[in-house]
Formats: structure tokens, C-alpha cells, sequence
């Protein structure tokens, strides 16, 4: 039989942000409260990745594992016709934290800022595209006033193409998004990422922060969670040996064990984990009981239960 990928390392859960390629990991659990889960990456390296809600959404309580983190928008950022006042747009919401309290007080701010940098006429920003945190500007200043509006289409577009996002479906989410928070604009332009779970509930976040467990809490639970999951507790071929009752394998190169996995759903003896105890001590005992029977007669009937059986185990 064909070895197969079974304990291969399978991801459950993807992050997708633009300009990065998507990492797989594998889901340990929630955090007690919600607000981060715990994954395990290709080295069982554990990380917390923490949530950041929307401002007017608090912490919800997930039912299910989430499936993946994906970078969106709900709506297209601003245009403006000068880089230069694109560029003040853009870094308005950063910019002026903290030393203003009210729109009003950020318009003004941004009118003055406006002046300084010699912008003539600048276009009073509304409260969604100072939240938005993007704007676009042509590379030229358009000659005639009639242009822009076919500029600002074009930008869009472009906009949308570059990161692989389809206009239609981002307005169809927006109008969720809005049927389901009685959100308006100015809350929608706060979207950065999607999170879908298994159940396909999808929840939109500000933003999300991962890095490696630094808590005495974080690392308890992780521990915990990782001990209840045994299909992710790595198991070294002579460990294997011991606890399926094969003798010790002196020349190191694991050859009735080799045997055992391939016949155990074609597993990899380099990568097992504890899960895979169970089935391997099922192909052994069918070589013992062949064995007792009378050696290599029907061997092959065997051998083709042996594979039956396995591949209950093994989910082929």
C-alpha cells in the first residue's frame, strides 16, 4: 500500500494579511475570556493571537474554533486630488490623537494642518474618512474639474484590484455588517479583518496582535489545552516502540515499526504523535495474530484487513 499523508501536519486555522504569504496553524483553544485564542505553528511553537473588537462591539463568546483571520475592507478609501492632501488624510487619525476631542476640533486642526503644507482648497474630511485610514490621490493633479469624477472611479478600481477585492461582494458585506450591528459608515470604515469560525459565523475586527505567550496565565493554558490534545503531542519512534510493546531497536533504523505505520494508514514513524498509539498497537497485535496462525498463510486476506481497519482510524 502506498504510504499516505495521515499524520501529515494539518492546519485548521489560516491568517491572510496583504502583501504576506498566509500561515497556517494549528488551533489549541480560547482563552478563558475570549479575547484570544491559542495557536500552535509548523514547530509546535505556541502563540496568543489577541482580538481587537470594534469599538462599539465588546468581546463575544465564540461556540466554535475559528477557521481563519482574513484582511478585508467594507468600504474603498477616499480620494483626494493631490497626494499631498491624500497624505494628511491618510495620517489624520494618527496625527491628531489625543490633542483634539471632537470633530469639529479635527476638521479645524486639518484645515490648519491644510494651510501649512500650501493646499489651496482642501476638502473638508467627513468623520468616516478620517477613520478609514487610507486615501487615494492621482499622480497627476487632473487639468480639468470634469475629469474627476472618472479619475476617482478609476482609482477605486484600482484600488480593489491591487488587493484582490471585488466591489460587489465588499458592498453585500457592508449591508450585513449593517444589517446585523445597525452600523452606519462611520463604523464600517473601522473594518480591517474578517474572522470566520466553524459554525461560518463571521465576526469584523479593528485589528488582531499576535506573539509568543508571555504570561504565567497564558503559558498555564496552553499547557493545559495542549495535554487534552493528544494528536498534537509529538512521540519519537523509540518512545513508540516502548509503549506498543516492541523490543528495542539497537540498529536505530526502526524497521518493524516502519512496517507497522505503513500499514497503519501509510503513517510517517518520523512524525507520530501521541494519537497515533491506538492504531499502531492495532497493526501490531494483526501481526501477532498472524503470526500465531500460522505465518504467511493468508497473509495477503490480512494484510487487507489490517488496511481496513487502519483506515478507520486514519479518517481515509
Amino acid at each position: 500500500m502506498k504510504p499516505s499523508s495521515a499524520n501529515k501536519k494539518k492546519y485548521d486555522f489560516h491568517l491572510s494579511t496583504w502583501g504576506n504569504p498566509p500561515r497556517g496553524f494549528q488551533f489549541l483553544g480560547w482563552r478563558d475570556d475570549y479575547s484570544a485564542f491559542y495557536l500552535l505553528d509548523e514547530q509546535n511553537t505556541p502563540f496568543v493571537l489577541s482580538l481587537v473588537p470594534l469599538g462599539f462591539k465588546g468581546l463575544v463568546r465564540f461556540d466554535t474554533p475559528p477557521t481563519n483571520i482574513t484582511e478585508t475592507r467594507l468600504v474603498v478609501p477616499p480620494c483626494r486630488i493631490t497626494k499631498t492632501e491624500a497624505n494628511l488624510l491618510r495620517d489624520a487619525r494618527v496625527k491628531f490623537q489625543g490633542r483634539v476631542q471632537s470633530y469639529p476640533e479635527i476638521v479645524q486642526m486639518y484645515l490648519d494642518e491644510s494651510a501649512k503644507l500650501g493646499i489651496k482648497t482642501p476638502t473638508k474630511p467627513e468623520q468616516w474618512e478620517l477613520l478609514c485610514g487610507d486615501a487615494l490621490a492621482p499622480d497627476k493633479t487632473p487639468c480639468q474639474q470634469n475629469e474627476w469624477p472618472e479619475i476617482q472611479e478609476n482609482l477605486q478600481e484600482a484600488w480593489c484590484e491591487q488587493h484582490k477585492l471585488d466591489p460587489q461582494s465588499m458592498m453585500d458585506e457592508h449591508m450585513e455588517f449593517c444589517r446585523r450591528h445597525g452600523a452606519d459608515h462611520i463604523l464600517a470604515a473601522q473594518v480591517r479583518y474578517r474572522l470566520a469560525c466553524h459554525n461560518l459565523v463571521t465576526v469584523w475586527l479593528s485589528g488582531f496582535n499576535i506573539k509568543k505567550p508571555d504570561s504565567v496565565s497564558d503559558l498555564d493554558q496552553i499547557v493545559k489545552l495542549h495535554s487534552a490534545r493528544p494528536e498534537l503531542v509529538g512521540i519519537t519512534p523509540t518512545e513508540v516502540e516502548k509503549e506498543i510493546g516492541l523490543k528495542p531497536d539497537a540498529s536505530k533504523k526502526h524497521r518493524t515499526l516502519i512496517k507497522h505505520c505503513k500499514h497503519a494508514g501509510g503513517l510517517d514513524h518520523t512524525k507520530l504523535t501521541r494519537a497515533d498509539i491506538p492504531i499502531l498497537k492495532l497493526a501490531k497485535a494483526h501481526f501477532d495474530d498472524l503470526r500465531r496462525a500460522g505465518g504467511k498463510r493468508g497473509i495477503e486476506e490480512q494484510i487487507r484487513a489490517i488496511d481496513k481497519e487502519a483506515a478507520k482510524y486514519s479518517g481515509q
